[in-house]
């Protein structure tokens, strides 16, 4: 049975339809002054309307330890007070317990006590269970039962949600009679720092005879005319809501105004954080500065290329990589600057061997002095050219063999010859060498 009637949930939350409802009725349990303020919506809401009274699986999406008291004051003199303590243990993982009381007299009361779980076990779903002890008490005497809750929340992007939640989901039984089971399921649209547009369906009682009639509908928007403040209305039949929120870091305080029929409520929530993430505010302000330090770092890097300091500007560029990521128009600054170090690879590269040319020409004519110096030239301009490596050898070897140091001079002749086999210029001083020790030997 109980199978039965959560398909037929599913099928009124994902096909919810405008129409006429039953009378509006508040439930047992209230999620927040946030939500009533949205005329109840808050199934697929997060943020300061996370509540497990509404909707367990929500505590998952809050990454901070939080407290929260709420007070309500509602008509003939009943009150309403709930305090509720929601604790993530794992980034993925959060627990919840909360107790409510609804009171007119000490002997006309109904108590609520909760102990909530909710997971994240993808990267788009979170889902919540709900254990709930209530007992209440008349004039003619009292009861008690245990009862189950569930829901889960869909945030597909990041300005829309999907949620849905079940209550009573073991259909206690009160009063020699069996609970139904309710279900609400809704959608929210949030555009950060603007506004949040909510709309929820609820069906108090899913019963086998129920009808499409009996689906409650609420409407809500939320509006944010700076980080501190939240602004509230909504809209349930022939109810209307509005309220406020004040969010100052690590508390806040949020007022619900609920009239319907002659009859007004009012409501109070005070929530205090700990461990809480920075601010809205403090947020855009260290986004801003971020920024300001990023576009610096940039623009350093961009200066030193265009003065041709391309080693300065490579390691900026770096630096910023590791900072920043590599963005658009830091991938961009890198491929001008290896584009740069190539054309002047190739254009060196023509240089050195003009100089080449130079340096054999200056040997051979004994300029060795020159020669050398011709060299120097072409190991700045082209580093890598092997054939520089080559004059090296050869050169050193020419000098150290007027310094009369033969043994040594021919071990950079060796060397030259690993390099260039084929060359004829390196044979001859190595021949010549070899008579000059030969003589020397005489």
């Amino acid at each position: 049975m109980i199978r039965y009637k959560a398909t037929i949930a599913a099928i009124v939350i994902c096909f919810i339809i405008a129409g006429e409802s039953a009378a509006v009725s508040l439930p047992p349990t209230l999620p927040s002054a946030g939500s009533l303020s949205l005329s109840g919506c808050g199934v697929s809401l997060g943020g300061s309307h996370i509540s497990s009274a509404v909707n367990p699986a929500s505590l998952a999406m809050q990454s901070f330890t939080g407290f929260s008291f709420f007070y309500g004051l509602e008509n003939n003199n009943i009150h309403r007070s709930r305090a509720e303590l929601i604790f993530p243990v794992l980034p993925r993982f959060a627990v919840g317990a909360a107790s409510e009381v609804l009171f007119s007299d000490s002997s006309n009361y109904l108590q609520n006590h909760s102990l909530s779980l909710s997971v994240k076990p993808l990267k788009k779903l979170y889902m919540g269970a709900a254990g709930r002890s209530v007992i209440a008490a008349e004039t003619s005497g009292s009861e008690d039962y245990f009862t189950f809750d569930a829901g889960i929340m869909l945030p597909v992007t990041k300005w829309l949600n999907f949620g849905a939640a079940a209550y009573n989901i073991n259909e206690p039984e009160k009063e020699g009679e069996r609970l139904p089971m309710g279900i609400r399921g809704g959608i929210s649209v949030y555009r950060d720092k603007y506004f949040a547009v909510a709309l929820e369906g609820r069906l108090d009682a899913l019963t086998s005879d129920f009808k499409g009639d009996d689906i409650l509908y609420s409407y809500g928007i939320e509006l944010f005319p700076s980080s501190a403040i939240s602004l509230r209305g909504g809209i349930c039949e022939n109810r209307w809501t509005a309220g406020a929120g004040v969010h100052s870091g690590i508390m806040d305080f949020e007022y619900a105004y609920v009239a319907e029929e002659g009859v007004k409520r009012h409501y109070f929530q005070y929530r205090r954080k700990f461990g809480i993430p920075p601010s809205r505010r403090e947020v855009e302000l260290s986004e801003r500065e971020r920024n300001i330090k990023k576009d610096e770092l940039y623009l350093s890097a961009v200066r030193r290329f265009k003065n041709e300091d391309i080693s300065s500007a490579r390691m900026i560029a770096e630096e910023y990589a590791s900072l920043y990521g590599r963005d658009v128009r830091i991938k961009g600054l890198e491929a001008d600057i290896n584009d740069w170090v190539e054309r002047m690879r190739v254009l060196n590269l023509g240089r050195a061997q003009t100089l080449k040319n130079d340096i054999l020409r200056d040997f051979y004519a004994g300029r060795i002095r020159q020669a050398r110096i011709s060299l120097e030239n072409a190991k700045i301009l082209a580093p890598y050219y092997e054939e520089l490596k080559y004059l090296e050898h050869l050169i050193r070897a020419r000098e150290l063999m007027e310094e009369g140091e033969y043994v040594r001079a021919e071990s950079h002749l060796v060397e030259a010859l690993k390099i260039n086999p084929d060359s004829t210029d390196v044979r001859n001083l190595y021949n010549r060498l070899q008579e000059v020790i030969k003589l020397s030997d005489e």
